[in-house]
């Protein structure tokens, strides 16, 4: 047997020590990988739900003064519907012309939104 120094030991553990970095580090690359596959998977998942559970809304389109209106959220279409006249009467007393509505399900960012040709 030949004597091993503690030069040799240091050495051997080094090496040890730097191919289990190494080991980890591809561990961590593939668990990466795989947490942002799961993170997209749950991200298109929730959009998925928030798709099927949008709120109705009412969206009132006006030529003059050129402007989109959204009001709600509804919990259902009937709901929209019987709210839709009472909000079409305040337009028509702000003499607003050319009223056009749409009950859809949406998520507007902005309720009201003036249009400017």
């Amino acid at each position: 047997m030949f004597p091993t120094s503690k030069y040799m030991k240091l050495a051997k553990v080094k090496i040890e020590y730097t191919n289990f970095r190494d080991y980890l580090a591809g561990f961590r690359l593939r668990n990466t990988s795989c947490y942002r596959k799961i993170i997209n998977l749950l991200f298109k998942l929730n959009s998925s739900i928030n798709q099927r559970k949008k709120s109705w809304w009412i969206e009132i389109k006006t030529a003059t003064p050129c402007c989109i209106y959204f009001f709600g959220p509804f919990d259902g279409l009937e709901e929209a519907k019987q709210e839709q006249p009472g909000y079409v009467d305040d337009l028509v007393q702000e003499k607003a012309v050319g009223i056009k509505v749409e009950i859809k399900q949406c998520q507007p960012t902005r309720l009201t939104i003036f249009e400017e040709f």
